[in-house]
C-alpha cells in the first residue's frame, strides 16, 4: 500500500495542475469511505479517509506526497475535524428539511480545504493597521488560519494560489439579510415599506413550506458567497413552525459559508418563545461555521417586559441580539429608561433615531446596521451614517432583502458612500470598506475570528480581479473597490481556509438543480397566493 501511495504522490502534482486548468471541481476528494478502526502506519491513510466528519460536505484537497503524508498523518487526523470551526467538540447531527427535500439536496455544495495554502503575488488590503497594505504580498494559511502576511513567504509544502492581478482582502460581512425571500428577487423594486410588508409577510409567507425556506436560504447564502460575502447574518422571520426553522438552519449548514442564524421567534406576535429559542440553541451550541443569534421583536411588537425577558434569556444562552428600529423615534430612549441597552445588540436601520438616541447607543456599546438601498427606496429616509459617526457610533452595512435591492456589498457601500458624501463630504472610501468587513464582524461578535487579514484569525479571504476592464488600472485598491467594485470581480473565495469559489465559479455546487428548485418554489407560492409574476403585482397596504 505504501508503494502504491508513493506512485500516487509522484504523479499528483502533474495531475493536479491539469485538473486546475480543466476541471477544478474534480480536485475535491470526499472523506466518507468507512470508519477508522485502527491507527497503525500501514493503514494510516485509509483510516484518515474513513474518519467521520462533523459536516456532510467537509473535504480535503491533497497537496503533499508520501513524506508529508506520513509525517503529518496523525496531525491531520486531529486537525481535519476542526476545518469548519475551531472547536474540537462534537456537534449534534443537524436537523434537516423533510426527507424528500434532503434527498434532493445531497452533494449540491462542496468545498476544498488544503492543510496549507499560500496566496502569492497579490495586492493585499488587510484592513488591519498593524499589518498594513502591500502592493505585492503573500498570505500563508495553515489549518484554516492566517499565519503570516508579508511581501514574500517561502512555503514549499503549501498549495499555491496565484494572486497576480488580484486584490487580496478580507471577505465581506453582511449582518442583516432576510434570506428566505430570495425566490422573489426583484419583484419589489418599486415598493414602499408598507407594500413590502403586506407582500412578504401577509401574502406570500403563509404559503411557505419548509422546503421553500430551505431553497431560498440556500440559494441566497450561495449568492452572498458568490459576491464575496463570507460571513452573513440570516435574520429569519418566516416563523411558521419548527420545521421551517430547521430547514433554514440546514440550508445554512449546506452552504460553505460562515453564517449566523438570527432566530426571529414569534415574529409579529406576542406569543411566548422561550422554549423555541432553547430548542434551536441546543442544536447550534458550538462555535463552528454556523452559529446563532436572537432576533428581538422589540417594544413596538411586544411589551417591555417581554423584551427584558428575551434579553435575559439571550444572556443566559450566550446569544447576541438584533432589533429593527425603523422610522419611529423614541424606542432607544425607552429601552435605556428600562436599562435594556446592551453592547451585544445590533440595532437595524435607525433612520428615525434622534442624535441623542444615537449617542445612547454609542454609550452602551451597541452596534448599528444600515441598509442604505432599502432605506432610501422604501421611504425610511436618509441613512444615518454620518450622524452615527458624529455620535461616536461606528456603523456597519447590510443588504436587508433582495426582492427590493441587489444582494452584493459593493453596491451597498457605494450607495452609503455617495449619499453621505453628498450631505457633508466627510466619509472616505476606507471607512466604507471597514463598515463592510471588520466593523460588521465586531457587531456579530466575530472580530476575533474574521473581518481582516490578521495572523491568528481564520482565513475568510476573497480575491478580486484587478485586471478586469471595469476597474483597470487599479491605482488605489481601496478606492477602486468602493467606487467601482462589483460581484463580477470576485474570482476566488475562501472561508476558514476552504476554497469555495475558484476562477469565478462556486466549487462543487450544482447550480442548475438549485435554480430549478427555487423557480419551482416561487411558482408554487405565487400560485397559492394568487399573485402575478409579470411585473404587475402592486400590494395594497390596509391604509390605502
Amino acid at each position: 500500500m505504501l508503494v502504491a501511495w508513493g506512485f500516487i504522490a509522484a504523479a499528483q502534482p502533474r495531475t493536479r495542475r491539469r485538473l486546475e486548468r480543466e476541471a477544478p471541481e474534480k480536485l475535491v476528494v470526499k472523506m466518507r469511505a468507512f470508519p477508522a478502526l485502527t491507527w497503525v502506519a500501514p493503514a494510516g491513510v485509509l483510516a484518515f479517509l474513513g474518519t467521520p466528519t462533523r459536516h456532510p460536505h467537509v473535504q480535503l484537497h491533497f497537496t503533499g506526497g508520501l513524506p508529508v503524508a506520513l509525517s503529518l498523518i496523525g496531525h491531520l487526523r486531529q486537525k481535519s475535524l476542526s476545518a469548519r470551526g475551531r472547536s474540537a467538540r462534537p456537534r449534534a447531527e443537524p436537523r434537516r428539511p423533510p426527507q424528500h427535500d434532503l434527498e434532493q439536496s445531497e452533494n449540491l455544495c462542496e468545498g476544498v480545504h488544503p492543510m496549507k495554502t499560500l496566496l502569492t503575488g497579490g495586492t493585499v488590503v488587510s484592513m488591519d493597521p498593524a499589518v498594513g497594505d502591500l502592493d505585492r504580498g503573500d498570505v500563508l494559511i495553515e489549518d484554516g488560519v492566517i499565519v503570516e502576511v508579508a511581501e514574500r513567504i517561502d512555503a514549499p509544502d503549501a498549495e499555491v494560489i496565484d494572486a497576480t492581478d488580484r486584490i487580496v482582502m478580507p471577505g465581506f460581512v453582511d449582518n442583516h439579510r432576510h434570506t428566505w425571500q430570495t425566490a422573489f428577487r426583484g419583484v419589489g423594486a418599486d415598493w414602499t415599506f408598507p407594500e413590502w410588508a403586506v407582500a412578504m409577510h401577509r401574502t406570500v409567507k403563509p404559503h411557505y413550506q419548509p422546503e421553500d425556506v430551505y431553497a431560498g436560504t440556500l440559494l441566497g447564502r450561495l449568492e452572498a458567497l458568490h459576491s464575496g460575502v463570507t460571513t452573513m447574518l440570516d435574520w429569519y422571520h418566516v416563523a411558521q413552525s419548527h420545521a421551517h426553522e430547521d430547514a433554514a438552519v440546514a440550508a445554512l449548514r449546506d452552504a460553505p459559508g460562515r453564517s449566523i442564524f438570527c432566530l426571529g421567534a414569534g415574529w409579529g406576535t406576542p406569543d411566548p418563545v422561550d422554549a423555541d429559542i432553547r430548542r434551536v440553541r441546543s442544536d447550534l451550541a458550538g462555535d463552528g461555521l454556523v452559529t446563532m443569534a436572537l432576533g428581538l421583536r422589540g417594544p413596538e411588537d411586544t411589551s417591555m417586559d417581554t423584551v427584558a425577558r428575551e434579553l435575559k434569556l439571550a444572556a443566559e444562552l450566550g446569544l447576541r441580539t438584533s432589533l429593527h428600529v425603523d422610522v419611529v423615534g423614541g424606542a432607544i430612549a425607552e429601552l435605556r429608561g428600562h436599562g435594556l441597552l446592551r453592547d451585544t445588540t445590533t440595532f437595524v436601520h435607525g433612520n428615525g433615531l434622534s442624535d441623542e438616541e444615537l449617542r445612547m447607543l454609542a454609550d452602551a456599546g451597541s452596534s448599528l446596521s444600515i441598509s442604505p438601498d432599502v432605506e432610501l427606496k422604501m421611504g425610511f429616509g436618509p441613512p444615518v451614517t454620518g450622524r452615527a459617526l458624529a455620535a461616536g457610533l461606528r456603523p456597519t452595512l447590510s443588504i436587508d432583502d433582495v426582492p427590493s435591492v441587489g444582494g452584493d456589498m459593493f453596491s451597498t457601500m457605494r450607495t452609503a458612500f455617495a449619499v453621505q458624501r453628498g450631505l457633508d463630504g466627510g466619509l472616505r472610501s476606507r471607512d466604507l470598506l471597514g463598515f463592510a468587513t471588520v466593523d460588521a464582524a465586531r457587531s456579530c461578535g466575530l472580530d476575533a475570528r474574521t473581518g481582516n487579514l490578521t495572523p491568528g484569525k481564520e482565513a475568510d479571504v476573497i480575491l478580486l480581479r484587478a485586471d478586469d476592464l471595469t476597474v483597470f488600472p487599479v491605482t488605489d485598491p481601496v478606492a477602486t473597490i468602493v467606487s467601482a467594485g462589483h460581484p463580477g470581480l470576485v474570482d476566488t473565495v475562501l472561508v476558514a481556509g476552504h476554497v469555495v469559489k475558484r476562477g469565478g465559479v462556486l466549487v462543487g455546487v450544482d447550480l442548475p438543480a438549485l435554480r430549478t428548485r427555487l423557480v419551482e418554489s416561487r411558482d408554487r407560492i405565487a400560485a397559492a397566493a394568487g399573485i402575478p409574476l409579470d411585473g404587475t403585482w402592486r400590494p395594497r397596504p390596509e391604509s390605502e
